[in-house]
């Protein structure tokens, strides 16, 4: 069977490679982050349960927002995070930054352990590479953060390419 003569101009199109962004693509970072806004919740119970927690999480969410990393670089991104706490404490009444701290381990260790890939993601990206075809993430924020979460989904074991960019 001869090739008729639209198929024989056109040129061979080939994928060479296929990336994904991380955050709300590849893991349900929203998830991740209500699962740790739960345990700051509990924590804060245990430690002042007269306090409004949801006041306090929503104030937090919407300073991290609004600046979720120093702009100067000069602070780390977990104690200018843990400030943020503390503001959020503040305007409740309470001035106390080691448990604005404690309180960022705790949203950070929660949140990482619910960092997983999304249900079907290994699938998809196993039967891609099937196909020879590389395979990479693009996520973008403050790199230590990224770092963080590249590491807790595994990322490295099953993509091909890895680009973090923005943030400093």
């Amino acid at each position: 069977m001869e090739p008729n003569e639209d198929e024989a101009t056109e040129p061979e199109t080939c994928i060479k490679a296929v990336f994904f962004d991380l955050d709300d693509t590849l893991v349900l970072t929203h998830a991740a982050d209500r699962a740790a806004h739960m345990a700051v919740t509990e924590l804060l119970n245990q430690r002042h349960p007269f306090l409004d927690q949801q006041v306090i999480i929503d104030t937090f969410v919407k300073g991290f927002i609004t600046q979720p990393w120093d702009p100067n670089n000069q602070i780390d991104v977990t104690e200018w995070r843990a400030q943020i706490w503390c503001r959020a404490l503040e305007a409740q009444g309470v001035n106390d930054i080691q448990l604005a701290r404690e309180m960022q381990r705790c949203f950070d260790t929660t949140r990482m352990t619910s960092f997983q890939l999304s249900p079907g993601v290994e699938a998809m990206v196993k039967k891609i590479l099937l196909n020879r075809i590389k395979v990479g993430i693009i996520t973008n924020g403050h790199p230590k953060v990224q770092r963080a979460k590249l590491l807790a989904c595994r990322a490295d074991e099953l993509f091909n390419t890895i680009l973090v960019g923005g943030g400093r």
